[in-house]
């Protein structure tokens, strides 16, 4: 279902599917958690003005200079959606080219959704510690408490990675892409004669590791994603909440956290 709108006082910004696939909110987190009015309508945030009709959504802060491509992707898409009539909203069932519903076109659409492919298996089928696994887990999820996500649930904070400083905190720059965790990655694939390139995402990297040594000779290859992310992790943690002066301390103790990676994998192997 989605909302043709055209006066916008009932059908909401942020919530409801009226511009296209697209629900505001899921595709602009950041935006939306800075949002002044999250149940703002679109009439409360249209201006009609000069013959015109313009937009006026409000935030409760200023825009970082990596949120602003985000912020006119925002803008542009709601510039493109402008009304074009003044007349009462209406539903629309997108299914249907009358726009009616009806239930075979539903019953229809549920037996063709796409089955969620996640790669528990390359999760829970290692010999990591059950913390470890439940991290990992989470990372592939996209859930984990980095800024950027917290960021998206409504806190007001910097989204900063303490590892490299200089980009922002993401899953997937935290735990794969960030310039001085990558050497540690780069170790560890030197150490298994192995030239890789790490994948866009935790899914898919967990996709690509599984069994990448032959399927009876993997066992502690499986090991090598939980062990080095959890290792990752602990040490963003610490540098977090239990260094009181971060920028005294070298940019990420690679001797420190190898040792550490490899004793937590040496329990693994033990185990």
């Amino acid at each position: 279902m989605c909302n043709s709108f055209f006066r916008g006082d009932r059908v909401r910004l942020w919530h409801d599917r009226w511009c296209g696939d697209v629900i505001l909110k899921d595709s602009f987190p950041a935006l939306y958690a800075c949002a002044s009015n999250k149940a703002a309508t679109i009439n409360e945030v249209l201006v009609r003005e000069n013959g015109g009709v313009d937009w006026r959504v409000t935030f409760v802060r200023n825009f970082n200079d990596w949120e602003l491509d985000d912020v006119a992707s925002f803008l542009g898409l709601l510039q493109s959606h402008l009304p074009s009539r003044m007349v009462d909203d209406r539903s629309w069932w997108k299914l249907k080219s009358n726009g009616i519903f009806d239930v075979r076109s539903m019953y229809s659409s549920l037996r063709e959704s796409p089955t969620v492919v996640f790669p528990w298996k390359c999760i829970w089928h290692t010999k990591a510690p059950w913390r470890a696994c439940f991290f990992v887990w989470t990372a592939a999820w996209q859930k984990i408490l980095t800024c950027e996500n917290l960021c998206k649930r409504g806190y007001y904070m910097t989204s900063w990675c303490c590892m490299c400083r200089c980009n922002g905190e993401t899953v997937e720059h935290l735990l794969l892409h960030c310039p001085v965790v990558g050497v540690l990655w780069n170790w560890v694939l030197q150490a298994f004669g192995i030239h890789w390139v790490i994948p866009g995402t935790v899914a898919d990297l967990l996709f690509s590791w599984w069994n990448g040594l032959g399927r009876h000779s993997s066992d502690i290859w499986n090991l090598v994603p939980a062990c080095l992310m959890w290792t990752v992790w602990k040490e963003r943690n610490q540098r977090t909440f239990e260094v009181p002066f971060i920028s005294r301390r070298p940019p990420f103790p690679l001797e420190k956290s190898g040792v550490e990676f490899f004793t937590t994998l040496t329990i693994c192997i033990k185990f």
